[in-house]
């Protein structure tokens, strides 16, 4: 008796380290990556970005199974997902934006996951990444540029078009610098602002946010890190009502040489900056959201790390080490999109080891 109660002793104690320890969901599969969540009206996660070279679109209840799986027969990848809501979840649709072979690509699918319509948009520019809003009721607005990484062109296009993937407006912008606009922010058609990427004739990529208009033409621009000896960006922007928030890297030498830290800046929607955090060194601030308290939270690219912001001072308020053991110096585990579910938990996705990733970790767990 005593025997068999010790071991259920140490049954207990294992099972309880081992609930402590793992995610409350992990998969992996395929070769690529992930590249922007959602968390649908029906609280299901959605997922997108880019599988065995194709575009893919996720959506799964509980993780353990996945109850739609949209990939069309096209070289490219979905870079942004946005629900259009309807009384009934089965009745909501997914826009789905992203790139193909250079070109846009748009689609729209059902709660069932089937294809209403897709349209591939032939543009000049080389595009590799697109950026969708809300526009008004009615209204879509996208942009979209080359990759941040590489900046070799010195254009972006601008674009309003409707559920039905009608082309309603659509403009070539030339800035003067190569861009990559990396992330869309539309508060009302009056207030359009971006995260932006930029490179000028010295070959360092600069850290900028600008406020646009429907056209695409820059009506103010910020550049978050003014040292021009080292390279930055920006790579998302998200908003409170009041001010606007911007994460990215920025370039610094320590003891082994150049590294990347991310950062977060805080703005008025004229342009003024409030605040700048440094975050995480050797790493790249890559989403922003924000939790029911609306605390803002920051998602850290390599290993996962997750760093809570206190606002509206801007304080480094909290970090969430997502992996028990991981290396930012040095590792293929990487957080490209961030999505806080209605329970406070995290639901990141990107890329482990080369392949299409996502997770779910508690956010009342004890780190």
């Amino acid at each position: 008796m005593r025997n068999i109660f010790l071991l259920l002793v140490l049954l207990h104690l294992v099972s309880c380290k081992k609930d402590k320890a793992e995610f409350l969901l992990e998969k992996s599969f395929g070769t690529g990556s992930a590249y922007d969540t959602e968390i649908a009206s029906d609280t299901s996660f959605i997922i997108v970005g880019e599988s065995d070279l194709k575009p893919l679109f996720i959506k799964t209840a509980s993780g353990s199974g996945i109850d739609i799986n949209y990939s069309p027969d096209y070289k490219g990848s979905y870079t942004e997902v946005l629900e259009i809501s309807a009384e009934n979840p089965v009745q909501s649709t997914y826009l789905l934006a992203g790139c193909s072979e250079g070109d846009i690509l748009l689609a729209l699918i059902d709660g069932e996951g089937l294809e209403q319509w897709d349209t591939i948009i032939a543009v000049v520019p080389d595009i590799r990444t697109t950026q969708i809003s809300w526009y008004n009721e009615d209204t879509f607005m996208l942009v979209a540029s080359d990759d941040p990484d590489s900046l070799n062109s010195s254009t972006y296009m601008v674009a309003l078009f409707d559920s039905n993937g009608n082309i309603l407006q659509i403009n070539e912008a030339n800035p003067g610098f190569n861009a990559s606009l990396t992330d869309l922010e539309v508060i009302s058609p009056n207030d359009i602002f971006v995260s932006l990427t930029k490179n000028l004739a010295d070959n360092n990529s600069k850290a900028s946010v600008a406020r646009i208009t429907d056209e695409g033409a820059i009506i103010w621009e910020t550049e978050l890190i003014n040292n021009r000896d080292y390279t930055a960006g920006s790579l998302s922007i998200a908003e409170d009502g009041e001010f606007l928030y911007v994460a990215g890297r920025t370039e610094y030498t320590g003891t082994s040489g150049e590294v990347s830290n991310s950062f977060v800046a805080s703005l008025t929607r004229g342009g003024m900056v409030n605040w700048k955090v440094y975050a995480e060194n050797s790493n790249y601030g890559t989403d922003l959201d924000f939790d029911s308290a609306m605390n803002l939270m920051l998602l850290n690219q390599n290993c996962l790390i997750l760093t809570g912001i206190s606002l509206p001072e801007g304080g480094n308020a909290r970090q969430i080490r997502v992996l028990d053991v991981c290396d930012s110096y040095d590792t293929k585990t990487l957080g490209r999109a961030l999505s806080i579910t209605y329970e406070d938990n995290y639901f990141i996705a990107g890329s482990k080891e080369g392949k299409f990733y996502y997770a779910l970790k508690s956010g009342n767990a004890d780190y």
